[in-house]
């Protein structure tokens, strides 16, 4: 019960960081100097794109978890580092999209 509980906190998380770091207003300086010197580039497009990002954000959050509550649920940590990252950006995508639907619905 308790890892079901992490897994949607962790998804929540990723879909809130990665929706914050390339559609808020907030970090607009960043990604407009990374537009700047980076047009292009591989940097350039993982910033502008939550789902894209969601990928590295989920990979990390799936690391710490494996690593600090050293819990398995297929008993291979390598298994498990994978399953949980693909699983955490399928609902934080969906997330994502509710989030901006939600925003698009309030203009």
């Amino acid at each position: 019960m308790n890892f079901i509980i992490y897994f949607l906190l962790m998804a929540l998380a990723v879909a809130s960081i990665c929706f914050t770091i390339s559609k808020s207003e907030l970090f607009n300086p960043i990604r407009i100097f990374i537009f700047k010197y980076n047009k292009g580039k591989l940097f350039y497009k993982l910033i502008h794109c939550p789902y894209c990002l969601s990928h590295w954000v989920a990979a990390l959050f799936s690391f710490l978890y494996i690593f600090i509550f050293k819990d398995t649920i297929f008993g291979n940590i390598y298994f498990d580092f994978i399953v949980l990252t693909f699983s955490l950006v399928t609902v934080s995508s969906v997330m994502i999209g509710k989030i901006n639907s939600s925003l698009e619905f309030m203009d």
